[in-house]
């Protein structure tokens, strides 16, 4: 009893508001939030209270392309800790990821050893489509990021699809 069981506990990322098709974060954190809800319960179906579980970010370079790093522009770390509360249930947010891409996120249940209890794979995108998170927001978009961005007009590039009509991207994007 008390011990996380992954077949019982669940998980799942939401805060998808800007865009439909995938996360659209901001560097200024005024875009998308991305939430994972942890609910941990034991074997028996019995909450599991006060366990520290964490919540790691893993980028896929999957793209075939050279932008194969991800920035945290605000946020601190690609890995937060969430503590249950009485119901066993733990959240943990990021509002601010640079670049673009496929990210795992994966939650692992620390109370009682390392528990794997799974990921969740997402897409994302943000203005700061290279990454760069340049220290101040408001210049975290610049003219590379436009040129990334302008690449994607005329062309099926989810990266540059801020509006998720799918298909080509235009100006209204």
């Amino acid at each position: 009893a008390g011990i996380p069981d992954p077949s019982r506990s669940g998980f799942a990322a939401t805060g998808k508001g800007i865009g439909s098709c995938h996360f659209v974060f901001v560097a200024d954190g005024s875009g998308d939030t991305m939430t994972m809800n942890i609910t941990l319960r034991d074997a028996f179906d019995t909450p599991v209270t006060s366990c520290s579980t964490s919540v790691t970010i893993v980028f896929n370079d999957d793209l075939g392309d050279a932008n194969d790093s991800i920035c945290l522009c605000l946020d601190t770390s690609l890995t937060k800790i969430g503590v249950t509360d009485g119901n066993g249930i733990a959240t943990v947010s990021w509002n601010s990821l640079g670049g673009y891409g496929n990210i795992d996120v994966c939650v692992t249940a620390l109370c009682t050893g390392a528990i794997a209890i799974g990921c969740e794979n997402r897409d994302f995108t943000s203005p700061d489509l290279d990454g760069s998170c340049n220290a101040s927001p408001a210049s975290s978009t610049d003219v590379v990021d436009l040129g990334l961005w302008a690449g994607g007009l005329g062309a099926n590039w989810s990266p540059s699809d801020y509006d998720c009509s799918g298909g080509i991207n235009t100006v209204i994007d």
